[in-house]
Order: C-alpha cells, then sequence, then structure tokens
C-alpha cells in the first residue's frame, strides 16, 4: 500500500511541476475566446459553413442572363446580316478554323500569353478566364470565323474575341463597345428585356 501511495503521490507532482513550467514559458497558456464557446469542431464547422455559403453567392451567371444575351446576340447579329451560332452546353461549337470550343480552351491564349480557359454555367471557376457563353460566325466559302467568349475574369466580365484561321488560338480583348457594355448590364441585371 505504501509503494502504491508514493506512485500516486509520484505521478501528482510530475504533473504540478509540468503544468507550473508551462505556464512560466514564454508561449505559455494563452486565453483563445473562441475555443470558449464549445470545442474546436464546432469552430471548424462554422468556417466550413460560413465559406460554403459565401462560395454559392459568387454565382455570377445564371439561365435568365443566358436568355438575356442570347436574345440580345440575335438582334446585334441581325443588324449586320449575321447569324451567330451558341454553344448549347453539350456538343462542341466548331469553328472554320476547325478549332471547336469549348474544348479548345484547353490551348488557348489571350493577347498571345497562355492562359487557363474553361466553361463554367455560373461564372465562377478555377480558370483566369471562366467562359459563361460562346457565340460563333462561320464566314461563307470558310474565309474567317469571329467566336466571342463572354467570361469572368478575375470575377469581373469581359469579352473576348477570335478570329484566329492559322496559328496559336488567340483571343484579345474585344473592342466593340456596345457588346461589352451589354454584357456588363446583363451581368448586373441591368438591361431592360428587349434591349
Amino acid at each position: 500500500m505504501k509503494k502504491r501511495w508514493l506512485g500516486l503521490g509520484g505521478f501528482t507532482l510530475a504533473v504540478v511541476a509540468l503544468l507550473a513550467l508551462w505556464a512560466f514559458l514564454p508561449s505559455g497558456p494563452k486565453h483563445h475566446p473562441e475555443m470558449e464557446s464549445g470545442s474546436s469542431n464546432n469552430q471548424i464547422k462554422t468556417v466550413t459553413q460560413s465559406s460554403t455559403t459565401n462560395s454559392s453567392t459568387t454565382v455570377r451567371w445564371n439561365q435568365g442572363k443566358d436568355n438575356q444575351l442570347a436574345a440580345f446576340m440575335a438582334k446585334w447579329g441581325a443588324a449586320d446580316k449575321k447569324t451567330y451560332a451558341k454553344y448549347n452546353g453539350n456538343s462542341d461549337l466548331v469553328t472554320a478554323s476547325g478549332t471547336s470550343y469549348p474544348t479548345g480552351f484547353s490551348a488557348a491564349f489571350v493577347g498571345m500569353r497562355s492562359v487557363s480557359m474553361g466553361w463554367t454555367d455560373t461564372g465562377s471557376g478555377n480558370y483566369d478566364y471562366n467562359v459563361v457563353a460562346v457565340y460563333n460566325y462561320n464566314q461563307p466559302k470558310d474565309l474567317g470565323r469571329t467566336t466571342y467568349a463572354f467570361a469572368f475574369h478575375e470575377g469581373k466580365p469581359v469579352v473576348l474575341i477570335n478570329q484566329t484561321m492559322e496559328g496559336p488560338d488567340n483571343w484579345t480583348v474585344a473592342k466593340d463597345t456596345t457588346l461589352k457594355s451589354r454584357f456588363v448590364e446583363i451581368v448586373n441585371g441591368k438591361l431592360a428585356v428587349g434591349n
């Protein structure tokens, strides 16, 4: 019995000594208010739920906006007597150059700089350019093509144009101010129906 008492007393003494030493270390015990409300698992769940909620609010594009852009592109093309084919979300859109989209985005350049470009239904993604719509016009007798990619770059709407027939698949920022401003208006929900 005496040995047991010394073993328990020795253990208690060792624990007290370690706690005293820990309290005097420069990185000793600190007050963490976030730990008072519950276990660390609850805190992690809160952060995860918050992150999930935040990412769902970054939906920049939806079917309604896609329909508005389609209506605008039909009117805009008709003014120049051009009919633009729209990528339908299923089958690749084939251009006069032979490039197909969205598959062709994997070898894309913007301003002759290699970038990551890819299709997304929401406008959010991990690409440099998250494309939400593609429209193409092939000139008669395969003399050329004009392809527009409506995308988000660093969270901001951008319209890219590609008229490449040979060489690297190079996109540039479209210069047409009407096209760019209408896309921004649609993204921001400010385009009146029929415009």
